[in-house]
């Protein structure tokens, strides 16, 4: 006997896009305006000899219009001709200065600069915009205005680590003075990891990681004993379910020196310490020491923002058992398998949960009762048509996901009862195939969608009143990572929790 537990069906939200905004080398990107000459009748044209500088006496004025008929010159003509005038060159310049290329994670980079002024002195609108690969598109980030002399300034800060990003300065057309737009410049924050700390105790001393650490870096623990055991081993150990657990183990060299690596696969928050055993099987162990693995952006919302299936006892899987899943691709547009590994890798990253594709199959979840033969996978992905779902997927509904629980009660390692999901699923309405855009990024994707349905077939429930959590009932535009409260809710469904002994 089991129970299968639907999330609430998953809705549509008419959001603003979300922007998401990121910094080495100072760099300066100069843009320079372009004059146009007026040509009287008899004047010659001006040539690529010349660099487009008019020459002719037959000129009679020089003004920055933007007719089709008159000519522009280039940068070098610009400063020649400027000194004729008698006017400082660097004036008719759009100049940008880009603090870094690449900003610490969550660190504000400082973009200065100096736009052309009229001579009227009109202060100039600036604007930072970003392109959005996907459309080819420069779209609004924030803005600013010029002081008397053209002198800006704005911050821009990354979240998101490793991410390449394309910005450019642009300058508003007043009287007087053209709009004018720097050249792009890409940027990527880097990560800043805490520093290593060298701890000293009876018989040995540890270098341990930086307490933050970055999710898939490498970090070693290094040690040296005072003492040379024979066959001795160092093992790290990590604390789950109020329990020590061997984590790895490495033998302990013929000079006392070990190393071990931390894992940071998945995101957590955990305790490690270090176990040293020699062939007479004396044992020294230090205390523990904590640490976090954090994702390589910044999660918004509230940490609190979470709410489970089964909130008491809590259900969740048994992280020790891979999960097996098939797709059903029916219904389903094109391509869409690399978004659902991409979905899933995202639930692993965050839960440490394990997943197997075992191929496709014509189950539609939810489509006739609660349950489906156990011998097809432990969770099926489906794309259905709304008519097939009998008012499951009525219209402006994305989805439905959820998973299903085992009848007897299962234990965690500190005999703690867990309700067990065995079984999961998550169809996606085919209404939505042209709507959802394949991948992540900008806009409503499918990688989202298949997060969000996914996270009740892992035991999460919708959460009311944070918008930034992916598990919000209404998916927003450009929503395409968890929230802190999501990540939160994860974690506490994952490894973290230890194994699961099924009941009886």
């Amino acid at each position: 006997m089991s129970t299968m537990r639907r999330g609430a069906p998953a809705r549509l939200q008419p959001a603003a896009r979300a922007l998401r905004t990121h910094r080495s080398r100072a760099v300066t990107a100069t843009v320079v305006l372009a004059l146009s000459s007026v040509l009287v009748p008899g004047a010659t044209p001006p040539s690529a000899a010349d660099g487009g500088v008019v020459t002719s006496p037959a000129v009679t004025s020089l003004v920055p219009l933007s007719l089709p008929v008159l000519t522009q010159v280039g940068p070098a003509a610009q400063d020649r001709l400027a000194s004729v005038l008698g006017e400082d060159p660097s004036k008719r310049r759009l100049s940008v200065k880009w603090g870094t290329l690449t900003p610490l994670q969550d660190r504000p980079v400082s973009v200065t600069g100096t736009a052309p002024m009229p001579s009227n002195g009109v202060k100039r609108w600036v604007y930072l915009e970003e392109l959005i690969a996907e459309d080819g598109v420069w779209t609004y980030v924030k803005d600013t205005r010029t002081d008397a002399a053209g002198a800006f300034g704005l911050e821009l800060t990354l979240h998101r680590v490793n991410e390449p990003r394309r910005f450019r300065i642009s300058v508003g057309k007043v009287p007087g003075a053209p709009a004018v737009t720097s050249s792009p410049v890409t940027l990527r924050a880097v990560w800043q990891p805490d520093s290593p700390t060298t701890k000293t105790y009876p018989g040995m001393s540890v270098t341990w990681p930086g307490t933050r650490v970055l999710v898939g870096s490498q970090q070693s623990i290094r040690g040296t004993l005072d003492s040379r055991p024979t066959k001795g081993t160092a093992t790290v150990q990590r604390l789950v379910a109020d329990r020590w657990v061997d984590v790895a183990s490495s033998p302990v060299t013929g000079t006392g020196g070990f190393a071990l690596s931390l894992p940071t696969a998945y995101l957590s928050h955990a305790s490690y310490r270090l176990r040293i055993t020699d062939a007479k099987g004396e044992v020294a162990t230090t205390p523990a020491e904590t640490f976090v693995v954090v994702p390589d952006y910044t999660p918004d919302g509230q940490e609190s923002s979470y709410a489970f299936v089964s909130p008491d006892p809590v259900g969740r899987w048994n992280p020790c058992a891979t999960i097996s899943y098939k797709v059903n691709l029916a219904k389903a547009p094109a391509g869409v398998l690399p978004d659902v590994r991409a979905a899933l890798d995202q639930v692993s990253q965050a839960t440490g949960l394990r997943f197997e594709f075992r191929g496709t199959t014509t189950v539609i979840p939810f489509l006739a009762g609660d349950t489906f033969d156990p011998a097809v996978a432990d969770l099926v992905i489906a794309w259905a048509d709304p008519a097939q779902m009998h008012g499951l997927l009525p219209p402006g509904t994305l989805g439905v996901g959820g998973p299903e629980f085992r009848a007897a009660l299962a234990t965690d390692p500190a005999g703690r009862p867990v309700r067990q999901i065995y079984q999961g699923g998550v169809t996606i309405s085919s209404a939505f195939n042209k709507a959802l855009l394949p991948g992540a990024g900008e806009g409503l994707t499918r990688v989202a969608a298949l997060m969000h349905e996914i996270g009740h077939a892992v035991g999460l429930m919708h959460v009311d009143g944070d918008a930034a959590q992916l598990m919000s009932p209404a998916i927003g535009y450009g929503l395409d990572q968890w929230g802190a409260g999501d990540l939160a809710g994860l974690e506490r469904l994952g490894a973290g929790g230890g194994c699961l002994t099924p009941g009886a």
